[in-house]
């Protein structure tokens, strides 16, 4: 056998050695600590049983309720707004488009209770617009405190998916009805809201059951209106019951993966319609274009006081009914710190680096090794998209509290966590990535001899750099603004500067909680834009790189199967 036949024989047992790693450790860390929390808290002796657990959703179903009605009303009033929002995007002219879209982005990158710290300063009892401009004193808090912060707070990126949905209809249709002398306005209601039926019934079951799941906004502006998240969370942090919880948690994971399903079948109807379209010129006139703009301009009116008020309360100080600016609340926000922030980009890189690398991987196995490992695979990786983050961070302690895999109280189980409850978003961009490289990357890489490593070596990581930025832009995002999965995992003296600041609203500093948050959204934009500044230099022409590399591998033939 020849030193090439025996190098390529070696690459084979590599990636294939390689592909049961991925699997074995998406099975390790998503699927075993689902078994494990409903192992521990309903079939052994230190968890409540299964009688004990009757017992608990027995007496929850008030909660049950309150859940349900706060998740149906964030959801249809989100839904309508995200599709009077994205809807005005999309008819936009393209520079007005894509700025909505870049501060609809900006929006996105903000620790998940900053809207409920906003609506307080603006509208508390001591709010600037309630008490101070009105004279009012409002109670803010309740069920419809916290419906408006979940939608407001869910828009932003259910928008860009309406906008992106009206993007992908055929340019074509819309042309001839155009030519038809449609108005805009008959266009959008003949035609533009038939398309979007599968889209608008994503993003109503996405803001169900983000809804279900959130327990920061009932807890710091619910008042007496409770939910399953909010008693879970007061169970494990203030009455250290993880039995409870866990069994709590249980009861908002049944109608998340039932609600999971339906969504599952939409999304893979609507992926098979979407396609790259050209822009379509829609004639910018009319009542319902006026509307839209309108309702698009009170909502960025919203949005925009909503951090103005954040940046103003960080830079002023009350004393004696007078107000003064300062900086005294920075200084304030670093002594609360005290390493959580580092601790935080630290956590974030690492996470947002492996886990963009997994999702190139699943979607080389998902794409080029059709086999019932990629469906599975496929299938494992979108698990956690269902999971409330607290049920995720419970069923982590219940996995690996004790040996084999004992990391409770380690910076590893932290990292895991985000790592994997990112999984879904990464997984589904790096198959996408490996769908849309050209099949004659692959041909040429297999007539050339390469080995099923080369694919990925030669193919795949050179041709899908854009791909890995989207992954790791929105993985570092969301661990440096995460809160609900990594609360119970972190030690007291190993915070994250979410959970300092989820800590300082809690115990009503209000002025020194807005610093620290603008500290985590700029250091957040910062590492984004070095980033993708950082790719842009260092990038060449990618299918010449491929190819040429291409041309110095050898070995067996190998024939991916591809879509």
């Amino acid at each position: 056998m020849s030193s090439l036949a025996r190098q390529n024989r070696l690459e084979n047992r590599s990636e294939t050695a390689l592909v049961w790693a991925v699997f074995a450790a998406v099975f390790c860390f998503v699927l075993y600590p689902i078994i494990a929390l409903f192992y521990h808290s309903l079939w052994t002796p230190d968890g409540p049983g299964l009688a004990g657990a009757l017992k608990i959703l027995k007496s929850s179903r008030k909660l049950l309720q309150n859940s349900v009605l706060n998740g149906l009303l964030t959801s249809l009033i989100s839904s309508l707004m995200s599709l009077i929002v994205g809807l005005f995007v999309a008819l936009s002219s393209p520079r007005l488009s894509r700025a909505l879209k870049l501060f609809l982005m900006l929006t996105m990158i903000s620790p998940p209770f900053v809207s409920s710290l906003s609506y307080i300063q603006l509208f508390g009892r001591r709010g600037l617009i309630s008490y101070r401009l009105l004279g009012l004193s409002l109670n803010p808090y309740g069920l419809w405190g916290v419906v408006l912060m979940q939608a407001l707070s869910y828009l932003s990126l259910h928008a860009l998916l309406i906008s992106t949905a009206v993007a992908s209809i055929d340019p074509a249709i819309i042309n001839s009805a155009r030519d038809l002398g449609a108005s805009t306005g008959e266009i959008v209601r003949d035609l533009i809201l038939g398309q979007l039926k599968a889209p608008l019934a994503i993003v109503a079951l996405l803001n169900f059951m983000k809804s279900l799941a959130d327990f920061s906004t009932p807890t710091i502006i619910g008042g007496k209106f409770s939910t399953l998240a909010t008693e879970s969370y007061l169970n494990m942090v203030a009455y250290g019951d993880i039995g409870k919880a866990a069994v709590l948690n249980i009861l908002i994971f049944l109608p998340s993966i039932l609600v999971y399903l339906v969504y599952r079948k939409y999304s893979a109807g609507q992926s098979r319609q979407a396609s790259q379209q050209a822009p379509v010129s829609y004639r910018r006139k009319g009542l319902l274009y006026r509307f839209l703009a309108a309702f698009t301009a009170l909502f960025l009116g919203a949005l925009t006081l909503q951090y103005l008020a954040l940046i103003l309360e960080a830079f002023i100080q009350r004393s004696r009914g007078k107000i003064s600016l300062t900086l005294a609340h920075f200084s304030a926000a670093s002594t609360h710190l005290s390493g959580a922030m580092l601790r935080s980009v630290l956590y974030s890189l690492i996470a947002a680096s492996i886990g963009a690398a997994l999702g190139l991987l699943i979607g080389y196995v998902v794409q080029l090794r059709k086999s019932r490992l990629g469906n599975y695979l496929d299938l494992l990786s979108s698990l956690p998209y269902v999971l409330p983050g607290s049920f995720f961070g419970i069923a982590y302690i219940y996995a690996f509290r004790s040996p084999p895999l004992k990391l409770t109280g380690s910076a590893l189980i932290v990292i895991l966590n985000v790592l994997f409850k990112q999984l879904p978003f990464t997984a589904k961009v790096g198959i996408d990535a490996v769908r849309a490289i050209d099949p004659a990357i692959f041909n040429s890489i297999r007539d050339l001899g390469g080995s099923r490593l080369r694919l990925l070596s030669d193919g795949i990581f050179p041709l899908a750099k854009e791909s890995f930025f989207v992954s790791f832009a929105n993985s570092f995002s969301s661990t440096m603004t995460t809160v609900g999965s990594i609360l119970f995992l972190v030690y007291p003296g190993q915070k994250l500067a979410t959970i300092v600041l989820f800590d300082l609203i809690q115990s009503g500093k209000y002025s020194v909680g807005s610093a620290l948050a603008l500290w985590i959204m700029l250091l957040t934009v910062a590492v984004n834009a070095g980033c993708f500044l950082l790719l842009r230099h260092g990038q060449k022409s990618r299918s010449e790189s491929a190819l040429s590399r291409a041309e110095k591998v050898g070995g067996i033939n190998y024939v991916p199967r591809l879509d």
